[in-house]
């Protein structure tokens, strides 16, 4: 199976009540598996065998692996299999589509990242190599009203 990837850079920024500031990152793979329907759906469908558009990623796409200086413990409450020691890598399970992933990837970075840190803000950094704002937003605000305290 041909397979293509995206890679997307994911930084959290936290603020406490001090204005004291702590960001993290962590990198997020997604691989996409080119598979006859994908190349169909694709304008320009010998184009996509190069290149196929982050909108497809997004659908398609299955989480791969995250990237980070984190020591994560408890891999299986974030849907990875296991520790790449030769890419560096934490790998997750099968079938862990794209928005599954990039929840897990700000929950390790909230849980394990900011858990000494009392933050009364967080957010996410907005730069070259995320994804689409809205499916970040989407995506954060959904797994970050966890983690603050309410107002």
């Amino acid at each position: 199976m041909n397979l293509k990837s995206w890679s997307y850079y994911i930084q959290l920024r936290a603020y406490d009540e001090s204005g004291n500031v702590k960001e993290d990152s962590a990198l997020y793979i997604v691989g996409l598996p080119i598979t006859d329907d994908v190349l169909k759906a694709v304008e320009m469908e010998c184009y996509a065998q190069n290149y196929i558009p982050q909108e497809f990623a997004i659908a398609y796409g299955k989480a791969y692996a995250i990237g980070t200086d984190i020591d994560i413990k408890n891999l299986s409450d974030y849907n990875l299999n296991a520790y790449d020691k030769a890419t560096d890598l934490y790998i997750f399970n099968e079938n862990v589509n794209f928005h599954e992933g990039l929840e897990q990837v700000f929950r390790i970075l909230l849980e394990q990242s900011f858990k000494d840190f009392e933050p009364s803000k967080i957010e996410p950094v907005i730069d070259v190599g995320i994804p689409p704002i809205e499916t970040l937003r989407e995506v954060f605000d959904s797994v970050v009203k966890h983690f603050l305290p309410p107002m």
